[in-house]
């Protein structure tokens, strides 16, 4: 169960994927709580918080990324045109997406 856990946990990490993560993590101290002994190691629990407040910042660095430039690009644009509503809106998921895209093409390429 200890090791099942762990292996999920290090799964997480690697997936990168924010309610994954939170998800193992509830796990994990769900976990301790009903045991007497430390049964995952806590260096294991801390790497994934870790990595769980790295992939919530970057969510949201991208997001403000986004939004800048949609707002800088409707500047350019006239208020009646329709590529104007196209632009405005936003899909916070596809954002996401996009920016777990181009992580993984710059980590192929370096």
């Amino acid at each position: 169960m200890q090791e099942g856990l762990c292996e999920r946990i290090e799964g997480a990490i690697q997936s990168r994927e924010i309610l994954q993560i939170k998800g193992v993590l509830t796990e994990a101290e769900e976990l301790s709580q009903r045991v007497l002994t430390p049964c995952i190691p806590k260096e294991r629990i801390e790497e994934a918080e870790k990595a769980l407040r790295v992939e919530i910042l970057e969510a949201a660095r991208s997001m403000v990324q986004d939004a800048v430039k949609r707002c800088s690009g409707q500047a350019a644009l006239r208020r009646d045109s329709k590529e104007g509503e196209a632009a405005a809106a936003f899909d916070p998921k596809a954002a996401l997406r996009e920016r777990r895209r181009r992580r993984r093409k710059v980590e192929a390429v370096g």
